[in-house]
Order: structure tokens, then sequence, then C-alpha cells
């Protein structure tokens, strides 16, 4: 049975929804408000109808309701597609208590009543206080020049599309130069970001605390399973071409990221200056920052802790560039820095500290380069480098089944002692002492290749629309196409086959020194593990490494005449280039013996090629 439509266009003190369609025509008030289970509440089309009880925005779910209710009518603001949700030119539908276009407050997309305290104008909003529990926008700009100063924002609640900027505390569309400045955002929702800025946006935030602790969820980040990132919120994110610069700024979440950057279109560049930033939480195995696409991140005398991954690449042909300097420290309760499926960003860290409890450097299938200049770097393990296989096929992958038992076996064409920028890792130390090992355990078994593939990448809500279509809504897309228009073209998550095969380790020492391992090596994961699902995914990197001969995993090693190595255990070599005055001995003082392809050989100035075999005797 379907009953006619009712309209509500007028104060009362008690109002009951009953089982039907309830149009909201107009700003109406109430102090008692009960909404039936099957009763279904719309404004006009073109409104939106945010409902505040008691000055907090929140969800028109059925039930009863007391206070100062206020059911606020104001135009929809469309968010345009952008970021990763071009492809399917997703727009979103927001409602904001500030929305500002064209360089001023549009008062009818604005929800005004739920700004409190402050001064609010054109130019600025300063002082204010917003809250909400449901699906909301504190302050949108598109468009805009505009500052937000002194103000506090508390929201809580699932985030419908955290790439589009949905559900945020502050969202910067288009072509907007915004300043946030001495402001507390407290966050408390899945998948919703505190501040997104897209577009060819500028944002500067300054003197800002900014926190997300999320509420537990079954929905733990599964489609990015195999990173292995878990959590519900990345706490800011990046996209499009914005250009974002964080000033003394603390950052703090138990979510899967701090700062996140994604569906970046030429250029993205995020700077932080004097910041405290922090992943934790029990459970969080999360990143600090992610560098992907045409990206520069440079951290300047700030402080990053995360308990997975600190600092994040995964970039397509050298469109990463990561620079961390003066003072910074990256503190990692797993790794430090971490490629996957990198494409060659460029790291550079000068004057700064890394310590980490697993390795300072992970690197999964990628050939990055990375500059270490006068740091300190140290980890509780004693592991320097980790070079291992990576098992990102891509987000539909159900598994990872791990090859045991399998041996690699060599592949001809590849040249054990040269360097390939575009396939290797690139490591140079200048004037920096390390303790710890450096291993390549690459392969060309490529076992990420007996993955199970399905057809969805884990449950999620509506921000996945944007990314993968199904046929029939793809049809629709095209249908709807103008006539002689471009269909658009689909992200480009790379090919899966790249940066997968074996990897040469280029280690190359300026005035430094390595006391530890620098070796080919095997990896293994525990006695008993065969099979990495969403399930046990934070074992994906829990690897054991082993110094063993050389099968397709070179390692070059190159000592200037200022540079020392204290080997502390067997190592397997490619490629060694010893400089007059460099130094090459044991830990405890005992003697080294070199053989080059099976021959004794004296470990002097020079250069030597072959199964280099350097060990204690």
């Amino acid at each position: 049975m379907s009953y006619k439509a009712k309209h509500i266009n007028q104060d009362k003190d008690v109002e009951l929804l009953c089982q039907c369609k309830w149009i909201i025509d107009k700003t109406v008030h109430f102090h008692e408000f009960t909404i039936c289970d099957l009763a279904e509440i719309s404004a006009p089309e073109g409104k939106m109808v945010t409902m505040l009880v008691n000055g907090t925005v929140v969800d028109m779910k059925p039930g009863k309701y007391s206070g100062n209710i206020d059911l606020i009518v104001s135009d929809e603001y469309v968010a345009k597609p952008a970021s990763l949700m071009k492809f399917n030119r997703l727009q979103a539908v927001l409602a904001s208590a500030i929305c500002v276009e064209n360089d001023k407050i549009i008062p009818e997309k604005s929800v005004l009543e739920a700004v409190h305290d402050g001064t609010v104008t054109n130019e600025a909003a300063d002082g204010v206080y917003i809250a909400a529990a449901g699906h909301f926008n504190g302050i949108i700009v598109n468009n805009g020049k505009y500052a937000i100063r002194n103000s506090q924002m508390d929201m809580e609640g699932f985030g419908f599309n955290d790439y589009i900027g949905a559900d945020c505390a502050v969202t910067v569309h288009g072509n907007s130069d915004v300043e946030i400045s001495n402001c507390e955002f407290n966050m408390s929702g899945v998948t919703r970001c505190a501040v997104h800025a897209g577009g060819n946006s500028t944002v500067a935030i300054n003197n800002c605390k900014i926190i997300n602790m999320s509420p537990a969820s079954d929905w733990l980040g599964s489609f990015t399973w195999q990173l292995p990132f878990r959590g519900t919120n990345r706490l800011c994110q990046t996209a499009d071409n914005a250009h974002v610069t964080y000033n003394n700024c603390h950052l703090k979440t138990n979510g899967w990221g701090i700062v996140s950057v994604d569906g970046v279109d030429k250029d993205i560049k995020v700077d932080f200056n004097d910041c405290y930033m922090e992943a934790t939480g029990p459970q969080t195995y999360a990143y600090g920052s992610f560098c992907i696409g045409p990206c520069t991140l440079n951290f300047n005398h700030t402080v990053l802790k995360a308990n997975g991954f600190p600092i994040i690449c995964m970039c397509d042909e050298g469109e990463g560039f990561v620079n961390v300097s003066n003072g910074t420290e990256i503190i990692g309760r797993r790794f430090g820095l971490v490629s996957i499926s990198d494409g060659g960003t460029i790291a550079m860290l000068k004057d700064s500290k890394m310590d980490t409890k697993l390795a300072n450097f992970l690197f999964r299938g990628s050939h990055t380069s990375v500059t270490v200049d006068n740091c300190q770097i140290t980890s509780e393990s004693k592991q320097f480098i980790n070079m291992i296989d990576d098992v990102n096929t891509d987000q539909r992958a159900q598994n990872h089944i791990i090859p045991v038992g399998v041996q690699d076996i060599y592949v001809e064409e590849h040249d054990l002692a040269a360097y390939d920028e575009k396939e290797d890792i690139y490591m140079h130390l200048i004037h920096t002492d390390i303790v710890g090992d450096a291993m390549n355990a690459t392969t060309n078994i490529r076992a990420y290749k007996q993955s199970r593939i399905g057809n969805g990448i884990g449950k999620f809500h509506d921000t996945m629309t944007g990314l993968f279509t199904p046929e029939s809504i793809m049809e629709n897309i095209l249908a709807e196409l103008p006539e002689g228009a471009e269909p658009p073209e689909p992200p480009d998550f790379g090919d899966p086959d790249a940066n997968k095969g074996p990897k040469n380790l280029v280690l190359k020492l300026t005035g430094a020194s390595v006391t530890g391992i620098i070796s080919s090596a095997t990896s293994h994961y525990r006695e008993g593990l065969t099979e990495i699902t969403p399930d046990n995914c934070h074992e994906i990197n829990d690897v054991t490494m082993e110094a063993t001969p050389t099968v397709n995993n070179g390692v070059i090693l190159e000592l200037d005449g200022e540079s020392r190595w204290i080997v502390t255990g067997t190592s397997y070599i490619t490629k060694l280039t010893i400089a007059a005055d460099a130094v090459i001995e044991a830990v405890d003082g005992s003697e080294l013996r070199m053989t080059v392809d099976g021959v004794i050989t004296p470990i002097t100035a020079g250069e030597y090629v072959g199964k280099i075999v350097i060990e204690k005797i």
C-alpha cells in the first residue's frame, strides 16, 4: 500500500512522521519530533534537509527526539567528479554549515544554524564551533579565498566518500586558497577525513590539532590487505593537484593513515614543517604519509611515528619525491621507509633520524632510489635493508600462496653486476654509520601469479563505486555521454607484472660505514604458513632473512676511500668496488677471506665481479 506524500511547512511543538513520504518544504522547528520506522523524509528537488538536535547535526533516523529540533532546508552543493571519482563521473551532494563559492558565502547552500559562536564573514570564519553526529561537512570552499581561524569542529559517524571530500571538517575544491590556523578538529568516524584538499587548491594549515580516533568497525580496509593497512580512517586527504602545507600541527589517528595522497591528477605537493604526526592504536597498522602518483612530500623538522609504515612509496615511473631533512625523526614500531610496487620514487634523507623495530628500509617489488646523508639510522632488530618479492597483485586478489619449497632459477639475461635504474634498488649512504644487515631476497618465482582473483574487492560502501564499475552501470555511463564525446579513461592502476621480478641492490658508501651482513639472501615466513589472506595479512612482511648464494638477487657494493664495512657474517656479493684507503674488516678482529668465483683473492683496492663470498676464517 502507498500513501499520498505529506508536506511540512510550519513550526510545531510536537510532530510525528508516520508511515508515508514526507516533504520538508521549508525550514521548520519542533520541540518533540518522532520518526516512525517506515517514514520517508525528503526535500523539494534541488534542496536538502539537515536535522539539528540541540545544535548538533544528526542523521534523520527512526526515533524520538526532544529539545530544540531544527529541520533546515538548503540548496544542494554538488561536488563535481574529482580524484578517483572522475572515471565514473561520480558527483556527490553535500550539506555544510558554511559553503563558500567564488569568494563569498552562499547562504542558500549553508546551514548556518549549525555554526555556534564566533564570527562568519565572506573572508573568514573565526572562533566558530560546529558539531555533527551524522553525514555533514563543516566548511566547504570551492573556487574561493577563505580563512578558518581559532575554531573547533567535532564530527563522528561513517563517511560516505572520502575521495571526494564528503563529511569532512574542511573540504576544499576547485581553484581555492585556504588558510586554517589555530583550529582543533576532533573526528571519530570511519573513512571520514578531517581535511580534504582537492582541485587546484592551495591550503596552509597552521598550529592546528587534528585527531581521529575511530570506533571499532567490521570493515578494516579489506581492499588494501595486500599492503597491508589496518584501521578505518585516513586523517587527512590530498587529491587532484592540491598543494598543502602543515606548519606546527599535531596530527594523530588510529586509522590506516595520517596524511593520504590519492586520485592524483598532474601534481601534488605536501609540506610538513615542525609537525608531530602519529598513527597509533590496537587496531592500527598504518602509514604516516603515502607517496603515490606525481607527488612531492617534504618533511622539515618533523616527528613522524607510525605502527606500520611512517613513509610509504607507491609511485609510477619517476613521479615520486620524498625529502626528509633538518632534524626530522622517523619512528616506526615496525618499519621506516617502505616501497611497495614503487616505480622510481627518489627519496632523500638528510640531517635526520630514523629508529625502527624491524628493517629501516623495506622494498617490495620496487626500484626506488634513496640517499641518506648525515643521518642517525637505528634498528632494534639490526636490519638495515630488506628486499623481498611483492605479493601485490591487484585489489581483486583474494589470497597469496607462499611458494614453499619452490626454487628460484637464474634468468640468463639478468646482469647481476649492473645497475638498471628502472628495475633495481639504489641506496647511497653519505657520512652515515649503520648497524644492520642489508639483504636482497628478491626472486623470479613471481608467486603473486598464483593468487585467487575474485569478482569483488572486499566489503565496502559508496567510495568504491567511483573506482570499479559493474558492466551494467558502465553501459549507462556510456549511453549518457554527449554525442561525439570521448568515453572516460579508467583509473590506471599500473601493470600488475611490473617490478615483480628479481632486483639488484646497489649500495654505495661515501664517508660512511656499515656494520652487518651485506648479501644476497632468501626470505622465509614462519614454519607452517602457506597462505596469506585478509585475515592474516599482517604477516605479509614478517619474514626471516638468511644470507645465501646469489641466484637472481645481485648485490653491488661500492666503498670510497673514507668508508668502512665491518663484516658480521658470511656475505654474498656480485660486484665489489674498493677505493684506496677503504676498510673491510671483521667485527671481532678475526681475519676475513674473499673468494671470487671460488678463487681466494686479497681484499685490496680494486673492482671485483663474479660470485664473491666474504667470510670470517
